[in-house]
């Protein structure tokens, strides 16, 4: 009996050490083993709640082996429970019943299993034809009973690390998911972060560019205005007349330029009417057939229900005019330049992405077949004076400009571009509901040779000297009664000592304490009825609402010609 109550433990240890069993499992196997061993029914309770149930039964073959269990039995009712001890009953057990006349029942021990110092249930052994119950089986019994609370115990530590693992690898997956959204935000802001850098980048050559040819532009009024002046004192056919008009030429192309950076710069004043895109790209194709050579073709694409957009057309036939240019200068042998239209609607990201307002906008895409570019050039597109041209070739302003006319009008563009593919730009622009009126007249050349003169009293302020002197200069020999100011402080304590004697103001913008605008608002406060001339090379956005709703407030753009001062003055006078 020894050597097999020994062999019974160390297999007990084996299979419980081998791999971790489930709770039923382990109560059958320790069941099964105790039933051989003593030739005994051996049945195993569980506590589930406030009740024992049953959960092994083992017989042990005996003809007296006919205990009838309990399907549920109360917790309440069992001594070793409540009591927390083995005992051994000389009667029978109240964890079961039995018929009377079903044999005779000598003895049964039922025994606490607790697993992790809690009671989890009963092991009852019923020893048939025995009237006592040995130490050395009791002991067994016991021993057997903790190796089987060991084991209970170690299976609720590898359910509590089986949950640890599955809770741990939830995290993770948690964790996982949460890295993979912080990785595609941290992406998201790089880009927004390069996007934010390279628009403050642009801005701020906008900015330089803008206050440059503000500078450029009071030196070009002198140029230009003294030259004029020069030439008309100088009889035709003389060398030095024809070099006077060089000179005059060159600012033309100088104020030309000038004008391309003020576009870059988004300080142009725009002539916004509704306009629709389709015709005018239908009416500009007459010039694209001239500037594309044969061998490109040109095709359009123009979707019939496409939207109006609020624009300066002239602009917009400059966007389209720069990019064609490019485009013939990347096809080298033949190709196809397009010219697309459609209405687009951005979802929040795109427009995000765009630095525009989700909703409906229209599309123009310009694509050519030519040669493509490598990203590193792409980055530096729309950076004024950047060119990849031979010398000589390009001045690098086309796509500046067409970036600050694009963003001058709300919209958006971007460029897709590869080596060898291609290249298409997309301009987003905004529609407006219907067109009220079509492309802008084109304004005829005024056919009055001479210059309108005048004899009303016109106050100048300008705090550039060679500009004050050159307006004085072409005022007064048109016959106005001329003063100068040259701040807009010295020009307001003017006004207050004689107001009734002005009759105009002509004011540059841009000057140092009171500008021009601060200017005319505390003037008509005293006078009125006074007509304002503003000048500047740097025209302000707020002066584009209000500058021109009054017909006694003009704005002459700098730099400007004899007959151009000459026809707004008189303009303004007569309104």
């Amino acid at each position: 009996m020894l050597i097999n109550a020994l062999s019974s433990i160390i297999r007990l240890n084996e299979i419980f050490s081998l791999y971790p069993q489930g709770i039923n499992e382990i109560y059958s196997i320790v069941a099964a083993e105790i039933s051989r061993l003593f030739s005994a029914d051996c049945t195993v309770y569980h506590i589930k709640g406030d009740m024992l149930e049953p959960v092994a039964f083992q017989s042990s073959g005996s003809s007296d082996s006919k205990l009838h269990l309990h399907a549920k039995v109360s917790v309440s009712e069992c001594r070793a429970i409540t009591e927390k001890k083995p005992l051994i009953f000389d009667s029978f057990h109240p964890c079961a019943s039995r018929q009377p006349g079903e044999g005779r029942r000598l003895n049964s021990i039922c025994i606490p299993v607790s697993s992790d110092e809690v009671v989890a249930g009963v092991l009852i052994a019923d020893f048939f034809d025995r009237e006592t119950i040995s130490n050395d089986d009791f002991n067994l019994l016991m021993a057997m009973v903790s190796q089987l609370s060991n084991a209970l115990h170690r299976n609720s530590l590898f359910d509590n690390l089986k949950a640890e693992k599955e809770r741990l690898e939830a995290a993770n997956q948690v964790i996982n998911g949460l890295n993979r959204e912080l990785n595609d935000k941290i992406s998201e802001m790089e880009t927004l972060q390069a996007q934010l850098l390279e628009s403050q980048k642009l801005e701020a050559m906008g900015r330089l560019a803008g206050g440059i040819a503000h500078d450029f532009n009071n030196i070009l009024v002198a140029i230009m205005g003294y030259s004029e002046l020069a030439s008309s004192m100088l009889p035709e056919g003389t060398p030095v007349k024809e070099y006077i008009r060089n000179v005059i030429k060159a600012s033309e192309k100088a104020k030309a330029l000038t004008n391309q950076v003020l576009a870059f710069s988004r300080k142009q004043i725009i002539d916004l009417r509704a306009v629709s895109i389709n015709d005018l790209i239908m009416n500009f194709k007459v010039m694209l057939d001239k500037l594309i050579p044969e061998n490109i073709e040109v095709r359009l694409s123009l979707s019939h229900d496409v939207s109006a957009v609020m624009a300066d057309a002239h602009q917009l036939e400059q966007i389209i005019m720069n990019l064609a240019v490019n485009a013939k200068d990347a096809i080298i042998n033949g190709g196809v330049l397009s010219l697309t239209t459609e209405n687009a609607s951005l979802d929040s990201e795109t427009a995000k992405r765009l630095d525009l307002k989700s909703g409906r906008y229209v599309l123009l895409s310009i694509s050519d077949s030519g040669s493509g570019m490598p990203e590193d050039i792409k980055q530096h597109i729309f950076e004024p004076f950047y060119t990849t041209k031979e010398g000589g070739r390009g001045t690098g302003l086309g796509l500046a400009v067409v970036y600050g006319i694009v963003k001058q009008h709300n919209g958006a563009i971007e460029v897709y571009s590869s080596p060898g593919i291609g290249t298409t730009f997309r301009i987003y622009l905004p529609p407006v509901v219907a067109i009220e009126s079509s492309l802008p007249v084109s304004e005829k050349p005024d056919p009055q040779p001479e210059l309108p003169v005048g004899t009303e009293r016109i106050l100048v302020v300008e705090d550039s000297e060679p500009v004050l002197e050159l307006v004085c200069s072409v005022l007064s020999t048109l016959g106005y009664r001329v003063d100068r100011a040259s701040d807009g402080s010295q020009a307001l304590a003017i006004v207050r000592d004689s107001c009734d004697f002005y009759d105009l103001i002509i004011t540059d913008i841009i000057m140092p304490a009171m500008n021009g605008e601060e200017l005319a608002v505390q003037v008509r406060k005293i006078c009125p009825g006074i007509s304002i001339v503003f000048m500047s090379g740097y025209p302000q956005d707020k002066l584009q609402k209000s500058g021109m709703s009054d017909k006694r407030i003009s704005y002459l753009s700098k730099p400007f010609k004899h007959r151009e001062l000459a026809l707004t003055v008189r303009a303004v006078l007569d309104a």
